[in-house]
């Protein structure tokens, strides 16, 4: 942005979904795979209450999907220093999980599965906003099916340490929690 290179804006946010898009495959993939094998095989969770942690795990799964897909359009808002944006849809966020609260006390099925459902259209919802308010706000936004090595080894050294200091914080948090199951 700073550069007024439209060309290179389009080119490196177009690479950062396409990373993201790809991020996000990595994780269906293993969350498919070894996610379920240590859901089946290695926790413990009662027989009758197996099918909700099932379909809670894949709605947890889809929701961090959308929000893995989703990256790229925050940080467009954020290089635009739209912080009002942020604002608003937060708001609405906080909105959204109080009306879920409050499905959850008139909601006559299983709770558990309906959190996941809710939290999940929740997430959606969200994403969704953001990115029809980037889409018709900024025209870098619209996807080029364009791959240079160069914004990728520049965003993969940059993101890195990061991507390794966050899996260190969710295992030490979320470890301990899978050790005690």
């Amino acid at each position: 942005i700073g550069k007024n290179d439209f060309a290179k804006l389009k080119q490196t946010f177009s690479t950062a979904l396409l990373i993201h898009l790809a991020l996000a495959l990595l994780m269906f993939f293993f969350a498919e795979t070894v996610g379920l094998w240590f859901l089946y095989e290695k926790m413990n969770i009662p027989a009758d209450r197996f099918d909700a942690a099932f379909w809670t795990y894949q709605f947890a799964v889809a929701s961090s999907m959308v929000m893995v897909i989703q990256v790229p359009y925050n940080a467009l808002i954020i290089a635009h220093e739209k912080m009002h944006v942020f604002a608003y849809i937060s708001i609405v966020e906080a909105i959204l999980k109080l009306l879920i609260v409050y499905l959850l006390l008139i909601v006559s099925s299983d709770k558990l599965i309906s959190y996941a459902i809710f939290m999940f259209l929740a997430s959606l919802i969200i994403a969704l906003t953001y990115r029809i308010y980037v889409i018709r706000n900024y025209k870098e936004s619209h996807f080029e099916f364009v791959f240079d090595k160069n914004i990728v080894k520049s965003m993969v050294h940059f993101s890195g340490w990061n991507i390794f200091g966050t899996l260190g914080s969710i295992l030490s948090s979320q470890g301990i929690n899978i050790i005690l199951n």
